[in-house]
């Protein structure tokens, strides 16, 4: 009942099951990020009930209109994800829009019967297969492994984004867009300033204070003893015009 009435409250929400094994009321994020400016071009939030085969091919179209709306002359060329967006149904949609798809298989001990298949879906499959096992499938999912859990790790734990008090599917996508840029904002930063990582500014506050200790230690001398000798020029010539 507890769980009903909390549905209630937000319907947006979905029971899902995390990982470690309880379940919540929860969202499910997705970030579609480019492998080599390593920018997010398209973070789409869905219930988290939602199938990742279901949404994957929503949030490249999002990441193609991202880039549109930007002006920029690149557009989405592949799709590189984990076995868990592995389906038919998402190679076909993917070859529909121009896209190649380098998603790797589930592991299965026995070989898989592609019963009720169309000879084009089957060739679609295989293709996509061949694919993701060559070098640069493997060097792009090796890439994706590090770029995509980096944008996940800098919005949702560093950025605070993994819990929400929002309610409503529109609310929260609100939220999540707002991190995923500030992201974006420090990933661009830190190209053109140069530092080596969005933490390396977090001791800056404690490095400019011990460098102000000396400094300010420094100015308040002076000023005293710029103070006494502006008094002093000062009251002599005062008692010179009195006299």
């Amino acid at each position: 009942m507890t769980s009903a009435r909390t549905f209630d409250r937000d319907p947006g929400a979905r029971i899902t099951r995390i990982k470690n094994g309880t379940t919540r009321l929860a969202y499910k994020a997705e970030h579609a990020v480019d492998l080599e400016s390593d920018l997010i071009v398209s973070a789409t939030v869905h219930p988290g009930n939602a199938a990742d085969t279901a949404t994957v091919i929503e949030t490249a179209i999002d990441a193609a209109v991202n880039l549109e709306k930007a002006g920029c002359d690149s557009e989405v060329e592949a799709i590189v994800a984990d076995k868990g967006y592995h389906a038919t149904k998402v190679v076909m949609q993917a070859a529909e829009f121009g896209m190649q798809a380098y998603i790797p298989e589930w592991a299965s001990p026995a070989q898989r019967r592609r019963t009720g298949e169309t000879p084009a879906e089957k060739n679609a499959v295989y293709v996509a297969r061949r694919r993701t096992k060559s070098e640069h499938g493997k060097l792009l999912s090796r890439t994706r492994s590090e770029l995509v859990e980096r944008s996940f790790a800098h919005v949702c734990d560093t950025g605070g984004a993994r819990r929400t008090w929002l309610r409503g599917l529109k609310s929260v996508t609100k939220r999540h867009l707002m991190v995923a840029a500030a992201r974006n904002l420090s990933t661009i930063m830190r190209v053109i300033c140069g530092i080596g990582s969005p933490r390396a500014l977090q001791g800056l506050r404690a490095l400019l204070q011990l460098a102000w200790t000396p400094f300010g230690r420094l100015i308040s001398t002076l000023e005293h003893l710029l103070g006494r000798e502006v008094g002093w020029a000062r009251g002599t010539g005062s008692s010179s015009l009195a006299a």
